[in-house]
């Protein structure tokens, strides 16, 4: 499946195209991804928004491949929370983004820090994890 999805990803990056990538639990969502952004090469920066929950364990896979996780909070408040509770990932409130880094960002806190690192897009790999935890529930759609 990962070698599927690499290859289908990098036909899209080819055509100009960006991907959406849906794997089941288990496939190997995030080491391809690194195997896409590794292979390509086309970002200089990367950040990764994902929730609260998976900041270990996707940390812990980009340090696996020999990439450096830094985690990225919108104020010293929340940063001093964090250190608190678990540093086992460097964090920052710099917004200055840094190459060979991965910048993980909470989705709660990716709002805060969207105008800050605007200027920075053009040249950043974003990636959107768990996109179905970030919806709130009870979003109301319209049939339109």
């Amino acid at each position: 499946a990962q070698q599927m999805a690499l290859k289908d990803m990098k036909q899209s990056s080819n055509q100009g195209l960006a991907s959406f990538l849906w794997m089941l639990v288990g496939q190997g969502k995030t080491l391809t991804v690194l195997s896409f952004l590794e292979a390509t090469r086309s970002s200089k920066f990367i950040i990764w928004s994902l929730p609260k929950s998976a900041l270990g364990s996707v940390g812990e896979i980009i340090r696996e491949v020999g990439w450096y996780p830094v985690i990225l909070f919108p104020s010293e408040g929340l940063q001093e929370k964090y250190i608190k509770e678990d540093d086992s990932i460097p964090s920052t409130v710099k917004r200055k983004l840094q190459s060979k880094m991965v910048t993980l960002i909470e989705h709660d806190h990716l709002r805060m820090l969207a105008d800050p690192l605007a200027s920075q897009m053009c040249d950043t790999a974003f990636i959107f994890d768990e996109v179905h935890k970030a919806m709130q529930s009870g979003t109301q759609r319209t049939a339109s």
